[in-house]
């Protein structure tokens, strides 16, 4: 119960299967569990805006973009980037 990834299938597959609030529960535990991976955090907004919980979805969507945002900055070699 206590495995992200886990988790994550599940919540994805109820999401699928049209069952938003089983989906929301696991993805939610799925994000607790490992915070990091920006899709966890997508599908955890889609599953709350299926569930009608818009404020939610749109919190999860911000953290999804700030890690893609840190994901996309570190993948940038130093110096690269620097000029117009």
């Amino acid at each position: 119960p206590d495995h992200a990834q886990a988790q994550y299938q599940l919540g994805k597959a109820l999401l699928d299967a049209g069952q938003y609030q089983q989906a929301v529960e696991h993805l939610e535990l799925a994000a607790k569990y490992d915070p990091n991976h920006d899709y966890v955090h997508y599908q955890l907004q889609a599953a709350y805006r299926k569930a009608s919980r818009i404020e939610d979805a749109d919190r999860e969507l911000e953290i999804f973009k700030e890690i893609k945002a840190r994901k996309r900055a570190s993948a940038v070699p130093s110096g690269m980037g620097d000029n117009p």
